[in-house]
């Protein structure tokens, strides 16, 4: 799925881009296509899903902020497609493996403290994001579907921990 999205990601920017475009298409994506290839390889060494989540994280904070970026600069269909990939991030990445953690870590145990850290921390990047798109969706409202979708995967981060999914 994380390669789907580069190859997405890398190939939408345009229809038929020229060959300037292209170069600034991958000077702008090379932040990117670089944190998600060094996450990618870090996610094959780990076999905990607690650390799977924590590496995620990291990869997500890249990502906001580049979709943050795309916003500020009136790229709107940037910062759509960029949240999409995003989204699928949180979604994919954090949350189902908070969700499988969470299902091996007992309530009140020292792990359930790193379980929601690693909650929080996906959390202490997408609310702000959120609010700052927000901000911004009422200049550009095709935001408005990229404010309404971190809106779920913040819900769903926030519940991904929760011990009635147990």
């Amino acid at each position: 799925a994380l390669f789907a999205g580069l190859a997405a990601l890398v190939g939408a920017q345009n229809q038929s881009p020229s060959a300037l475009d292209q170069k600034q298409a991958l000077a702008r994506n090379r932040q990117l296509l670089r944190a998600a290839v060094e996450n990618s390889l870090e996610l094959g060494a780990k076999g905990d899903a607690l650390e799977r989540a924590g590496t995620c994280n990291r990869l997500v904070k890249v990502w906001a902020g580049e979709v943050e970026r795309a916003a500020r600069d009136n790229e709107t269909a940037r910062a759509v497609e960029l949240a999409g990939h995003l989204n699928r991030v949180v979604e994919k990445g954090v949350a189902d493996n908070l969700r499988s953690a969470r299902r091996k870590i007992e309530v009140g145990s020292p792990m359930e403290r790193e379980l929601v850290r690693r909650r929080d921390e996906a959390l202490d990047v997408i609310t702000p994001l959120q609010s700052s798109l927000d901000q911004v969706a009422r200049r550009h409202r095709e935001l408005d579907v990229v404010v309404v979708a971190l809106s779920h995967v913040r819900k769903n981060l926030q519940d991904s921990i929760d011990v009635a999914g147990k």
